[in-house]
This record gives C-alpha cells, sequence and structure tokens, in this order.
C-alpha cells in the first residue's frame, strides 16, 4: 500500500521511487539530536527516521501527514489502504 503512495508521487513529481521516499522522510519524520562538543556547546543535527522504525500507530500517523500534504499542497488525492485494496480486488 505504502508502494502505491511512493508510486503516485514519483509518477506525478518526476522523481525516482527512492528520492519520493527521502523527500518524504525528510519533510515528516525528521528530529533533532543534540551533540555536545569538546567545548562544551550543543549542536543540533536533524536526522530522519527510518519508516522500518515506525509503530503502526506512527505510521498510520505519517501515511495521513503525507495525503494531507499531497491534496492541500499539490492537488494529489492518495487512495485510502481500503480505496487501493478494493481497486485490486476489482482489477
Amino acid at each position: 500500500m505504502w508502494g502505491v503512495v511512493i508510486e503516485i508521487l514519483s509518477d506525478e513529481l518526476g522523481y525516482s521511487k527512492f528520492e519520493i521516499h527521502e523527500i518524504l522522510k525528510e519533510m515528516f519524520l525528521r528530529e533533532p539530536k543534540y551533540i555536545k562538543t569538546i567545548d562544551n556547546k550543543v549542536k543540533e543535527v536533524w536526522i530522519s527516521r527510518s519508516t522500518r522504525e515506525l509503530t503502526t500507530e506512527q505510521f498510520e500517523k505519517y501515511m495521513a501527514d503525507v495525503r494531507n500534504w499531497a491534496v492541500m499542497d499539490l492537488g494529489i488525492v492518495l487512495p485510502l489502504p481500503r480505496e487501493q485494496l478494493e481497486n485490486e480486488n476489482n482489477d
């Protein structure tokens, strides 16, 4: 089901599936980490979490965020999981 979302966005935006995956992680799964330097300063760095690390609940929120962004900012309606299954069963 996630693959369908990646494929639609890849086709619509002209980026590879890998690039879309990385773009979405950067947009929605970024979190700060803090590193204490040798001179006792704190440096903030940002990392993007892996989708594999997400719980089911976190992944569902991530998908909702992606769908909302796609429709609000791009005008792209992404199917819900149930709609994807129904389409696959009807083919």
